[in-house]
């Protein structure tokens, strides 16, 4: 993300009555990261970062000095949850709603930003040195990452400027690291991958078991979040999968459209399949005879990508 800077015509208030510029202008952008579809639809945020990193600012406190003047830009860009931004140990002096110096409140311990809300904000830093949290005062989001700590020492070095650019963490990322964290490629964490789903000897009627689901046959993979969950099923022959849609927003055309398909691209067996297009609570079944691993993605969003393994029993 890039933040380019707008200054209104009109001084903020702070500004006015000290006669001088902030020594730190700081720009705080919270967003969250959510490792599959299904956790977005479902409203499980994995992270919830300031300026594209999980716990940004703990890592690399930011200094200032005591007594400083401090201008806050801070953004909630979502895209789903509320936040309510607040220094620990502190008291907004002027807070400015969407950054218009006419919205002007005073006195204020946080500012309740939902997706898309900004607020300018004017605090001066109390005269003691010491760490000051900054943080999301939702504090089961802010444990997961929006968190972090202005530094006040007598001779902190002058920054200025703070900007909400993130690292280029894909970039950075070891190879080896990659993998341990997205072993097949498919965008989500190794932890959430795979459901195994075993043969039952008493009924001789697999079961699908996983962290997450325990139900009879058959095995569901859903349609969810832009997504196919799981993304990784392994299942023994003579299963039947049912494919359902649980996207609600069937309608448009294209990438815009709920609407999703499965779709073989890379067979590693003797049964290619191909669903219809199937719309909010449409549902598909495939019965698999023969072993194989098959990766499928959706011919209308092929980021949208699974794997289904196919194994003998006896092979286990």
């Amino acid at each position: 993300m890039t933040c380019t800077e707008v200054e209104p015509k009109k001084k903020y208030r702070l500004e006015a009555e000290l006669g001088r510029q902030p020594d730190l202008k700081l720009y705080i952008v919270q967003s969250e990261w959510y490792a599959s579809g299904r956790d977005f639809f479902d409203g499980r945020a994995t992270y919830v970062v300031f300026n594209g990193f999980n716990l940004r600012y703990v890592n690399e406190p930011i200094p200032v000095r005591p007594g400083d003047y401090v201008r806050i830009y801070f953004l909630n860009v979502g895209p789903s949850l509320t936040s309510t931004f607040h220094v620990v140990g502190g008291i907004w002096e002027y807070i400015y709603y969407q950054g218009n110096p006419d919205n002007v409140m005073k006195g204020s311990q946080t500012v309740l930003a939902g997706p898309s809300d900004s607020w300018v904000i004017e605090w001066r830093v109390p005269p003691v040195e010491g760490d000051y949290t900054l943080v999301t005062h939702v504090f089961n989001t802010a444990i997961k990452g929006a968190l972090g700590i202005l530094r006040a020492k007598k001779e902190a070095p002058r920054v200025g400027e703070v900007r909400a650019e993130g690292p280029k963490a894909l970039a950075a990322i070891p190879a080896d690291a990659k993998r341990v964290l997205d072993p097949y490629g498919l965008g989500i964490p190794d932890h959430d991958y795979t459901v195994r789903v075993p043969p039952d000897p008493a009924q001789g009627q697999p079961l699908a078991v996983g962290s997450r689901a325990l139900e009879s046959l058959p095995v569901r993979v859903q349609m969810v979040g832009n997504s196919f969950y799981p993304k990784v099923l392994e299942i023994p022959v003579g299963t039947t999968v049912e494919f359902v849609n649980e996207d609600v927003f069937d309608l448009l055309d294209g990438e815009r459209t709920g609407r999703h398909d499965a779709v073989v691209i890379d067979v590693r067996g003797p049964e290619p399949f191909v669903t219809p297009k199937l719309g909010h609570a449409d549902r598909y079944r495939i019965t698999f005879t023969q072993p194989g691993e098959y990766t499928y993605i959706c011919s209308i969003h092929p980021y949208m990508k699974g794997i289904i393994r196919v194994y003998a029993p006896v092979d286990r």
